[in-house]
């Protein structure tokens, strides 16, 4: 089985950088699961038009439609061939800001642009046509639209942290960190909660992947929560951390994908700094992490059967995790 993982890796000595400036290579890694072995990874730098000097480069969120993987840096989008891994297009535009996720659909690109708090659609030959606010104010009453927000390292903090794009029965639904819930792009009344606020410890959902009748969220302090995609409710929270067969801790969980009975959870090393940006995250002092990593979740038995720690790259950022057949 391949496995497309999309990351950042962070600079050198990292903790002495901002918010914004922190990671300096986005790469494409396309991982043979059975063997561990990385079959091929891509490089990517963006032009300097399209990033403020100094600014992190990272591959954030993708998906695939067909034989392309749809990718975002936070200033980008991305098409590349998955079997050829030529560099297909790249559209920018200076309202992009934190780009978190992209997704495909019926012609259309739904780019998840998070530091603006919108989702912007654009069409097949990259121009925005459409742009929906996902905040309580209007997104061109927060935010000037003579500034270019490529340049600008960072908008935090975020009313809703918008994070991921998914589609259920042909309607496109957004991931809300802030909230920990989800709501449907177009009719944002429509929604359903992810996380339970009543347990402290879950706190900023991330991803939403649809598979069979249900939908796979993490949180990113180490929970893997099912959800059953026709009534909207919590099947089940699973706690990486109590099921982990090892003492360190499980690090910042991102991206995930399922492949029969078993979930491929991203596990990204935290910086002592991200500590202390969650206050609900009960933690004292820095616990011992693992290094970056994929778990492999068997959630028939409620068990990590397998990790594999990230070889070159033991603190990079892992967003996507994409299970690629070839079409």
């Amino acid at each position: 089985m391949k496995l497309v993982l999309t990351m950042g890796i962070p600079k050198k000595n990292v903790n002495k950088y901002k918010e914004g400036f922190r990671f300096n290579r986005a790469i494409i890694q396309e991982l043979d699961w059975d063997s561990k072995n990385v079959i091929n990874e891509v490089y990517y730098f963006p032009p300097l038009d399209n990033i403020g000097r100094g600014l992190s480069i990272q591959f954030k969120g993708g998906s695939i439609y067909k034989n392309n993987l749809y990718i975002v840096t936070n200033t980008e989008v991305l098409i590349y061939n998955l079997l050829t891994w030529e560099l297909k297009r790249v559209f920018s535009y200076p309202s992009f800001n934190d780009l978190h996720a992209v997704l495909y659909k019926n012609g259309k690109i739904y780019v998840c642009n998070t530091g603006l708090e919108m989702v912007q659609v654009l069409n097949e030959e990259g121009e925005i046509i459409e742009e929906i606010n996902m905040a309580s104010v209007a997104t061109w009453k927060r935010f000037k639209k003579h500034i270019d927000y490529r340049t600008i390292p960072t908008t935090k903090p975020h009313e809703v942290h918008i994070n991921h794009l998914f589609e259920i029965d042909g309607e496109i639904w957004v991931t809300r960190g802030q909230k920990g819930d989800a709501v449907k792009l177009y009719d944002q009344n429509i929604r359903f909660q992810v996380v339970n606020h009543n347990k402290d410890e879950i706190i900023l959902c991330h991803d939403g992947k649809v598979k069979g009748d249900f939908i796979y969220f993490t949180s990113v302090d180490g929970y893997l929560i099912i959800i059953n995609k026709y009534s909207k409710k919590v099947e089940e929270y699973i706690n990486l951390n109590k099921i982990n067969p090892f003492q360190k801790r499980i690090p910042w969980t991102r991206g995930v994908e399922v492949v029969g009975r078993y979930a491929f959870v991203g596990a990204t090393k935290m910086r002592p700094t991200k500590f202390k940006e969650l206050a609900k995250w009960a933690i004292k002092g820095e616990p011992i992490q693992m290094p970056s990593c994929i778990l492999q979740v068997d959630l028939e038995k409620k068990e990590i059967v397998e990790i594999y720690e990230m070889q070159k790259y033991k603190n990079a950022a892992i967003y996507s995790i994409l299970a690629f057949k070839v079409n």
